[in-house]
């Protein structure tokens, strides 16, 4: 991506937002509680993630856009999301990997391979990509992130900002293009899975990352207090005209009536209808209006995101999340004396463990963050500086 031509319309683009981190923090919370069983649609916190992400990693490639030295820009990029995405992600897998060899339940070479390969979204799509012994299947999210930025890191040092905004209104038209076309060829197999190959597909939510970048971008020619407004107003529209749009169908279409009206929305099987095309459009466009309502300090969500609490939580809400299906199971096993059993518990039961562990999560999140995380970020950016390949640190 060129350099910024002059200063941008909005002087604190580049600033740090610890309001975002507490979008970070939400998001990653949504996702624990869909997990202890009290959130049935907490799974879209992952793409306010997805919008979140988009947003950042723009901004981070703007910042650095003055260095005329192409190479070096584009390998500061590679090591920031290395640095900050493998050495987590790496060691978690090689923990379960181990325990798997010890107690003699060692997981398919192709398990193995989806997941440090980073494409374990396709493998759970096809019905695998899952360790037995070891909680892996909400990992699929951060293969989606590495091959966003796998195709964005390259395009956007390549091209011109224009080239690159108009590849980014593709990604935003075509995915849910894609998303149709998944859909008609699956036409007459297992709805289940169907939905969760598209829930899960790659280049299929590029469109939620690609908003968040666009919003990035329209920020060097205009404050986010002029470009929130309209956000907000497409954002929650999007989302009510999908959520009446499908009651409806519900009702006249499928003859369902009271609490059923609501079922398949935002939860459940998510096919049918179309709405396995449009429900990732609406949450992008709802993610997109969140994240523009946090930016510009709306007071309908301001008062929440300005939490010390909450920030602190979002800086470190990446070990969180890939910890925190671990911490969940276990929590849950000394609570019930079995695995996999937190779904026959009562709802107040499911609150108490969940919160139980939250806690134990955090823990662990703030210990990795301080004592693993910072660290082995410090040694990659100090080989990758050894090289002449970088000049800028991982993490801050």
């Amino acid at each position: 991506m060129i350099a910024v031509a002059g200063p941008p319309a909005d002087e604190r683009l580049f600033a740090h937002a610890p309001d975002v981190d507490s979008l970070r923090a939400i998001a990653m919370m949504a996702v624990l509680a869909m997990h202890a069983k009290l959130l049935p649609f907490g799974w879209a916190g992952v793409w306010l993630f997805f919008v979140i992400s988009g947003y950042v990693v723009t901004l981070s490639i703007l910042k650095r856009g003055g260095d005329p030295d192409q190479t070096a820009r584009l390998s500061n990029f590679y090591e920031r999301r290395v640095g900050r995405i493998v050495p987590v992600y790496y060691a978690y897998l090689l923990a379960g990997l181990l325990l798997s060899l010890w107690i003699g339940r060692a997981p398919d070479t192709g398990v193995i391979f989806s997941l440090f390969g980073f494409y374990q979204n396709i493998a759970m799509g096809l019905g695998g990509g899952e360790m037995q012994t070891w909680p892996t299947g909400h990992l699929w999210s951060i293969s989606i992130e590495m091959q966003f930025y796998l195709v964005y890191g390259i395009a956007a040092h390549r091209l011109s900002i224009a080239t690159t905004r108009r590849m980014l209104w593709i990604f935003v038209l075509a995915a849910p293009l894609l998303r149709a076309c998944v859909s008609a060829f699956a036409t007459g197999g297992d709805p289940q899975a169907t939905a969760f190959a598209i829930y899960s597909g790659p280049t299929l939510h590029f469109d939620s990352f690609a908003m968040g970048c666009l919003l990035a971008l329209a920020r060097l020619q205009a404050p986010i207090e002029r470009l929130a407004p309209p956000l907000i107003r497409l954002g929650f529209g999007a989302m009510i005209l999908y959520l009446g749009s499908y009651a409806a169908v519900n009702f006249l279409l499928r003859e369902r009536s009271g609490v059923e009206i609501v079922r398949d929305i935002i939860s459940g099987i998510l096919l049918g209808e179309g709405r396995e095309i449009f429900l990732y459009t609406a949450l992008g466009l709802f993610s997109l209006a969140i994240l523009a309502m946090t930016l510009a300090s709306h007071p309908a969500i301001h008062w929440l995101v300005r939490n010390r609490a909450l920030q602190w939580i979002g800086g470190i809400s990446y070990g969180a999340y890939v910890y925190h299906a671990l911490i969940l199971e276990t929590t849950a096993r000394l609570a019930t004396g079995q695995w996999n059993a937190i779904e026959s518990t009562s709802p107040l039961y499911r609150i108490g463990i969940m919160l139980a562990a939250l806690g134990l999560t955090l823990v662990v999140a703030s210990l990795s963050y301080r004592y693993f995380e910072r660290p082995t970020a410090k040694i990659i950016g100090s080989l990758f500086r050894s090289n002449g390949l970088s000049k800028e640190p991982i993490l801050r």
